[in-house]
């Protein structure tokens, strides 16, 4: 006749940790107890996840991950292109970027971790507002003539490190140039604006592109003056 217990339960652990095995032996020949030490120890967890892709400029983020576990989840990057700030990534350069997440041991699971390898960081797109064009008379060109005082870009960011300055982005509209959809007289006919370009440190890095925009304007009838002659017309 013998009785296990185990922390003074009779009940199997189903918990990860160390339990204090009482076995209690009854016979005809030994009556008697032993002591020992089970330690039951955690599940080995894996975790996974669906790594993303992301542009430079979008807000702090996290990733999450395919889990059955509670235990707190971190991040740890080593290429440059991002860094850990408040326990999210966030983006400080165009490129790739790899982020290793590691989930910590809680209850009856250990730590594990997961490996998101080469994600795309892509430039961030700007775009340009204040360019318009001139309406025109037909001439049987779709040449367009632009104002380009008011070009502004739009879309840069503040420096990541927090410091409140905007990154390094120029643009130049010297070679702009429009184009009519056609030579053909019309109202609101679309314009398509080229040769855009911007220029900066932070565009030398790769961090951003620019949008080439449009606008719209008129192609006009052109007038006429001369002499009609009418000979034994009959009106």
């Amino acid at each position: 006749n013998r009785t296990v217990t185990y922390n003074g339960s009779t009940t199997p652990p189903t918990n990860a940790g160390a339990y204090t095995v009482v076995v209690t032996i009854n016979d005809i020949n030994y009556q008697g107890t032993k002591t020992d030490t089970l330690t039951v120890v955690p599940q080995t967890l894996t975790i996974t996840t669906q790594c993303p892709s992301k542009t430079y400029g979008d807000e702090d983020f996290t990733i999450p991950v395919n889990t059955v576990s509670n235990g707190a989840i971190s991040y740890a990057s080593n290429n440059g292109t991002s860094i850990i700030v408040n326990g999210k990534i966030r983006i400080i350069n165009f490129g790739t970027l790899d982020v290793t997440i590691t989930q910590a041991a809680a209850g009856n699971y250990s730590a594990a971790s997961v490996i998101c390898s080469s994600i795309t960081v892509s430039p961030k797109p700007l775009t340009v507002t204040g360019i318009t064009a001139n309406d025109k008379v037909q001439d049987a060109s779709s040449l367009a003539t632009l104002n380009t005082a008011k070009a502004t870009l739009q879309g840069i960011i503040k420096k990541p490190n927090g410091n409140g300055i905007l990154d390094d982005v120029t643009l130049d509209v010297t070679s702009a140039s429009g184009t009519f959809s056609d030579a053909n007289v019309g109202e609101g006919k679309t314009v398509t604006i080229t040769n855009l370009t911007i220029s900066g440190a932070d565009v030398a890095l790769g961090k951003y592109t620019v949008v080439q925009p449009t606008t719209t304007a008129a192609i006009k009838a052109s007038s006429a003056n001369g002499t009609i002659t009418m000979t034994s017309a009959t009106v």
